[in-house]
């Protein structure tokens, strides 16, 4: 199986197209297990048919970290011996349909690979001259981060996988790297520095790896 973890709150309409969308994706070899972690101010349980396998949680804390954390914990207390990755969707990303085929091709291929990600897009940021200019200057520290924390991205106009030092939240990983591992869940709403703290962690265990061409939208659906 492949895990997918999905914190969301207050945005059900983005919840059930992206619950569409992976309903459309193919899998070469695996069946998806889709978990929705709901922390809603109006507690509904929403079911779907369209996977093998899938569970809602509720969850009182409104921190997508811990919604994160909690997913991690099920998959942790089932026979999880048939989980061999974990992805983590935010519920506004939309994901191509060989997405998972293609995360795991690289995996297969690079051995000591533990998190894969592609590139989240906004279809609605213009490309000017100005954002031009700034991705010229940040294409050789793509990927990396400074001692403050800052992170600079990966660019999508790269045509190679990228090594990097962070993934983005909407990232795949071998599930026996992040066994024991845990989003630091003290600051919600700060999940730009989560995610970077977990992913530079788990980077000491293996590579994390970007692939440009594999590109998430944010808030629409294919």
């Amino acid at each position: 199986y492949i895990a997918v973890v999905i914190p969301t709150r207050n945005r059900s309409k983005l919840l059930l197209e992206l619950l569409e969308n992976l309903s459309l994706c193919k899998t070469r070899d695996s069946l998806l297990w889709v978990i929705v972690v709901d922390s809603s101010d109006e507690k509904h349980e929403i079911k779907n048919e369209n996977f093998e396998k899938f569970t809602y949680l509720y969850s009182e804390i409104r921190s997508a970290a811990h919604q994160r954390n909690q997913g991690l914990n099920l998959i942790n207390a089932s026979e999880n011996e048939k989980v061999t990755f974990v992805a983590f969707l935010d519920d506004d990303v939309r994901i191509p349909l060989n997405y998972f085929d293609e995360i795991v091709e690289k995996f297969e291929e690079i051995h000591n690979s533990v998190g894969i990600s592609g590139i989240a897009i906004n279809q609605a940021v213009k490309k000017t001259i100005l954002r031009r200019f700034w991705e010229v200057l940040l294409i050789k520290r793509q990927g990396k981060i400074t001692a403050t924390g800052i992170n600079f991205p990966v660019l999508p106009s790269s045509d190679q996988p990228t090594k990097s030092q962070w993934l983005i939240g909407c990232s795949v990983w071998r599930f026996e790297s992040i066994k024991y591992e845990r989003f630091q869940s003290d600051f919600p709403g700060q999940s730009i520095y989560e995610d970077v703290i977990f992913s530079f962690q788990m980077s000491k265990k293996g590579l994390l790896l970007v692939l440009p061409h594999v590109k998430l939208q944010i808030g629409r659906a294919h």
